[in-house]
C-alpha cells in the first residue's frame, strides 16, 4: 500500500501502532512535541555534523561510561562537585589549579614531587 500527496496529510487517533521488521524514514524537517518519551533501545548509532541540546535537568545513571574528545573539552558551571568511591587519577602534561581565595587539601598523607 502506498500513500502519496502532493498537499498536507493528517492523521488522528487515540492510539497508533507501527510494526515493522524494517523502517526508515526520511524527513527534512522534524518537530515533536510530547510530554513523556520512553523507549528501550538496545543500541543507538547518531551521525551529526552538529548536535544542540537545551535541558532544565539531565540525569544519567550508567554502569560504565567513556567519552573520547579529540580536542578541546569544556565545562562551564556554578559549582562542581566529583564524589569518587574509591580512587580519582587525573593525568595530565602539564595542570593548572587556581582559586582566588583558598586551596584546601584534607589526607592522611599527601606525597609531591
Amino acid at each position: 500500500m502506498n500513500l502519496a500527496s502532493d498537499g498536507p496529510m493528517a492523521l488522528a487517533s487515540t492510539k497508533i501502532s507501527v510494526h515493522a521488521g524494517v523502517g526508515e524514514a526520511v524527513i527534512e524537517r522534524l518537530s515533536v512535541a510530547g510530554r513523556v518519551l520512553q523507549s528501550r533501545i538496545r543500541r543507538i548509532r547518531t551521525v551529526a555534523s552538529s548536535v544542540d541540546q537545551t535541558v532544565r535537568r539531565l540525569t544519567q545513571r550508567l554502569r560504565d561510561s567513556f567519552r573520547y574528545v579529540e580536542e578541546q573539552d569544556e565545562v562551564q558551571c556554578g559549582n562542581a562537585r566529583y564524589l569518587v568511591e574509591d580512587s580519582l587519577t587525573v593525568q595530565s602534561r602539564n595542570a593548572v589549579h587556581m582559586a582566588e581565595e583558598v586551596v584546601t587539601i584534607n589526607a592522611d598523607q599527601v606525597h609531591l614531587g
